[in-house]
């Protein structure tokens, strides 16, 4: 009930946001993937810069979790916070290799893609490394086929 008064009543460049984000953060903790998805789905809609950098060392350890369910979500959350907070790049760009396996759930992967595309959009010297992936997204997608 408390989410969707955030998400009804706030937007992100209100100030009473800032007090939430501790509550969003122990949620994003929690083991219960649905309680954990909530509070991905309210950050997705509130999310400003600041509540951006502040969790997204949690937001990017669940867009890598194992769990396809939460993983599709964390990775649309994490892009919208690239998005809103350009300064994250590095922080996730080493890490996108490592969605981009054929085994993964499809969702996942055009999640990672979705990602990848927003770190592009935000910073475009991060082209060359994306180019990088381009054999292993290509091999992805004959195996997909």
């Amino acid at each position: 009930l408390g989410y969707l008064g955030l998400t009804q009543f706030f937007h992100e460049k209100s100030d009473l946001l800032i007090s939430s984000t501790n509550k969003i953060r122990d949620d994003l903790k929690k083991m219960n993937r649905f309680e954990t998805s909530l509070a991905l789905g309210v950050l997705g809609e509130i999310c400003s810069a600041e509540m951006a950098r502040n969790l997204a060392p949690e937001v990017f350890k669940i867009a890598l979790s194992a769990d396809a369910f939460i993983q599709k979500k964390g990775l649309l959350v994490a892009s919208r916070m690239v998005r809103k907070s350009p300064d994250l790049i590095p922080d996730i760009l080493g890490k996108l290799e490592h969605l981009f396996y054929p085994s993964n759930d499809a969702g996942v992967l055009l999640g990672g893609m979705g990602l990848l595309d927003s770190v592009i959009q935000a910073d475009e010297s991060s082209l060359d490394n994306a180019m990088s992936m381009l054999p292993m997204l290509s091999q992805i997608i004959k195996y997909q086929l």
